[in-house]
């Protein structure tokens, strides 16, 4: 048994223009490692890998590659505190997330609302959130390719330890 999360990878370029983002704000005001853009789909739930795959495979095989939009920016002071991409609630997002939570057996007590995380950082003042977001342009769009499911030795709050995940499992949707 493992911890699992779930998440749809994004295009190389959506991934190749977001990623230096990401490192330069994660090296700037955080003192956390860089991690790749992702829209996460369900939380770390413990289960073994095979039965992750079951669930995954199943879900993928009526699913195309498919674009999501950008609608702004948001910030989370929870669990995970992050500033993010807020994106445009997605039917097929929605459909990945719930069949994920049906699979495991599993509830999600959070509503599922889905984001590319930017940043992770305690403490981000109003007044830096708004320093950042000023100076970022981002696209309107983003192509999403694929699912995978990252593992982690704990569900507990050193998920949040980022140099810990490894991409277990990749598999791209359908052209």
């Amino acid at each position: 048994m493992n911890n699992y999360g779930f998440a749809v990878y994004l295009s190389d370029e959506d991934t190749n223009e977001l990623l230096p983002i990401i490192t330069r704000l994660q090296q700037e005001y955080s003192d956390s490692p860089p991690f790749d853009p992702h829209i996460s789909v369900h939380t770390a739930i413990n289960t073994d890998l095979s039965t992750a795959i079951k669930i995954v495979e199943r879900m993928r095989a009526g699913i195309r590659e498919f674009s999501v939009e950008n609608i702004g920016f948001g910030y989370q002071n929870k669990w995970s505190k992050i500033l993010f991409i807020k994106i445009k609630g997605s039917e097929i997002l929605t459909k990945i997330h719930n069949e994920i939570s049906v699979g495991l057996s599993g509830f999600d007590p959070r509503p599922y609302t889905p984001h590319i995380s930017l940043m992770y950082k305690n403490k981000l003042s109003t007044q830096k959130r708004e320093k950042i977001i000023s100076n970022l342009e981002l696209p309107t769009r983003f192509s999403v390719k694929g699912i995978e499911i990252i593992g982690s030795e704990t569900a507990d709050s050193n998920w949040r330890n980022y140099s810990k995940w490894k991409v277990e499992y990749r598999k791209g949707f359908k052209q």
